[in-house]
């Protein structure tokens, strides 16, 4: 499943892309029980909420942010 997702077995990129890596944000979010993440383009300080949880993709790095306000089923599920 894991290559077909992926179009198949191949030559690995040999290219360091972290040069052209933009970071991105998600937000968590619960829906129907679950988990799921959207993301935020254009982001700022200001898009974070005291309620949510948020996962920064660095490339090589994950960070999850906790708001102050954010129940501890969300974090368990953020992580």
């Amino acid at each position: 499943e894991f290559w077909e997702a992926i179009g198949g077995p191949g030559p690995y990129c040999k290219k360091d892309r972290r040069s052209h890596w933009v970071p991105r944000l998600f937000e968590g979010y619960a829906l129907d029980g679950q988990l799921k993440m959207r993301e935020i383009v254009n982001y700022s300080q200001w898009d974070l909420s005291e309620q949510q949880s948020y996962l920064l993709d660095c490339y090589d790095k994950l960070y999850v942010w906790y708001g102050s306000q954010c129940s501890e089923t969300m974090k368990q599920s953020s992580i």
